[in-house]
């Protein structure tokens, strides 16, 4: 049975600060997200190496579910659209940072997922967002993530 101070997944102690068991868990699905990721989604995460790969798939799939900070740049132009957002992808991108240019409610707006570090977000906060980025693995994957951790494991 599940308490109200416990993180119902791993046990942790919510006040504690984030549970170190829950947090690697968390990168290894990422991990085997990245090694299974379908070659006919829309998103391809990009890097030369496995690990900044799914770096850049975290990312992705941070902002995916919600957990962004978004900038708004400038309204879009209809006739302009293509070049705006080529214009502020280009703009946005840092060396070793994540945005994602997208239109939203006609604003080009640049979005960069939040840090998911142990200072800023505890664990009562992560559990639903891991929980969310999961559910979008799942789905681009069609497989349960605990499949994925099987499937890695044998």
């Amino acid at each position: 049975m599940s308490r109200p101070d416990h993180c119902p997944s791993c046990g942790h102690v919510y006040g504690n600060p984030r549970s170190l068991p829950d947090h690697k868990r968390f990168m290894k699905v990422i991990d085997e997200a990245e090694r299974n990721w379908p070659h006919d989604h829309e998103f391809q995460p990009i890097g030369l190496t496995e690990r900044k790969r799914a770096k850049h798939l975290r990312a992705y799939l941070l902002v995916e579910c919600g957990y962004v900070e978004a900038t708004s740049i400038c309204e879009a132009n209809p006739e302009l659209v293509s070049l705006q957002l080529a214009i502020a992808n280009a703009a946005s991108s840092r060396k070793g940072d994540f945005a994602f240019v997208r239109v939203i409610g006609g604003w080009i707006t640049v979005l960069r997922p939040k840090s998911i570090n142990f200072a800023t977000l505890p664990q009562r906060d992560f559990v639903p967002l891991r929980q969310a980025v999961e559910e979008c693995i799942e789905i681009a994957l069609g497989m349960d993530t605990q499949e994925l951790l099987r499937a890695e494991a044998a």
